[in-house]
């Protein structure tokens, strides 16, 4: 959103993405709204996964997974990154998160990266990486 200096509404910059659907097991609708937000975390179920900013506050990364699924593929675990750098502009990268690891967890690192780990459970070994983003 972009806002004037007296605080009124600007502007609106629309990212679209895939919808997700999270499952709730039974029992979910005796709980709080905090203990849902709990619940849904723990398996994954929300695709905002942080937001990062450089020490000057003149870039930053809003950071999601999207699960692409293209007719006659399987589904793709995409890292959406929507970026705002120091030449002003906003930039969209999408980096594929698809491998054959069984659990893969998405970490924040220095300004401008990602650190992924991927769990492989098979060879009971775990393998990181810090991965550049496009800003």
């Amino acid at each position: 959103m972009n806002l004037t200096p007296q605080a009124k509404l600007s502007g609106v910059k629309f990212y679209q993405k895939d919808p997700s659907n999270a499952t709730l097991p039974a029992g979910t609708d005796l709980m709080s709204a905090g203990i849902l937000g709990h619940v849904i975390k723990s398996q994954g179920g929300f695709d905002y996964q942080f937001m990062q900013r450089n020490d000057t506050n003149t870039q930053f990364n809003v950071v999601y997974i999207n699960f692409d699924k293209e007719k006659g593929e399987g589904t793709k675990r995409i890292i959406g990154n929507i970026a705002f750098g120091d030449n002003g502009k906003y930039a969209v990268d999408k980096i594929d998160l698809t491998s054959a690891a069984n659990y893969s967890y998405l970490y924040p690192a220095k300004p401008g990266y990602v650190m992924i780990a991927d769990y492989y459970k098979k060879k009971n070994q775990l393998g990181m990486k810090l991965v550049k983003l496009n800003i």
